[in-house]
């Protein structure tokens, strides 16, 4: 009687590991970068409510206007 190799061990391996890896690296970067951007959206919306809220005379000092800051803050906060 001759032995029969199984068929599995003719296909080629999969390093599932590997592939893991590679999943988990990929998805940790879109994670990543997710939460940087969420960060920056978090910043502009404080630094635009802040800006609104600043006296006048600071607005001068800082060579800004009424229309510079109301052109500002009337951005939406995924617009730099």
């Amino acid at each position: 009687m001759s032995k029969s190799t199984s068929h599995a061990a003719s296909s080629p391996a999969i390093d599932l590991r590997g592939s893991f890896g590679e999943f988990v690296s990929r998805t940790y970067g879109a994670v990543l970068k997710a939460f940087q951007v969420l960060t920056i959206w978090q910043q502009r919306v404080s630094d635009r409510n802040h800006l609104s809220q600043m006296p006048h005379y600071l607005l001068r000092d800082m060579g800004l206007g009424p229309q510079d800051v109301n052109d500002e803050t009337a951005k939406p906060f995924w617009r730099a």
